[in-house]
């Protein structure tokens, strides 16, 4: 109780398995403090691109598909409870993060562990039943697929209610 203690975190290497391509790149630790929720990691990145700024690294992150889902950007000077019951697992913080020199960057990430773990447990839980009402609806013949003479789409047609 009281303490702060320096740990290994399974969030950075979580990375790895989403997105493999930065293996080797991106580097994480904990620091384990008491606190009810919020858990706040440090990443250091080093992406290839020696003028990418700190700012680019956030405009990247609002133009991929996932943001407001998966990724936020937060640019206030906050504490850890003010990101209690945030359903965004992955919350930059771009106040607290820094430009380390040309292509490096210390990024510095937000996650309540219940709240938004919760969250995205349900968002994937809604995207897998509105997957399996859609094969369900296909298997049982009230959708046709249409192939594209290519093959290189496939159209379902819904074949009524």
């Amino acid at each position: 109780f009281n303490n702060m203690i320096p740990h290994t975190t399974g969030a950075a290497k979580s990375i790895f398995k989403v997105l493999p391509e930065l293996g080797g790149k991106v580097f994480g630790t904990s620091v384990r403090v008491p606190c009810i929720n919020c858990s706040l990691l440090d990443v250091n990145v080093t992406v290839a691109d020696k003028e990418a700024t700190l700012k680019d690294v956030g405009e990247a992150v609002k133009s991929h598909e996932l943001f407001g889902k998966v990724y936020h950007l937060n640019n206030k000077m906050l504490t850890s409870v003010d990101f209690m019951t945030t359903v965004t697992p992955t919350i930059i913080d771009m106040a607290a993060s820094m430009d380390m020199g040309p292509g490096v960057f210390k990024l510095m990430l937000w996650y309540d562990n219940e709240w938004s773990y919760s969250a995205q447990c349900l968002r994937v839980m809604a995207h897998m039943y509105k997957t399996n009402a859609a094969a369900k609806r296909l298997m049982t013949g009230r959708i046709s697929p249409k192939i594209s003479p290519n093959n290189s789409s496939i159209n379902l047609t819904s074949q009524g209610s």
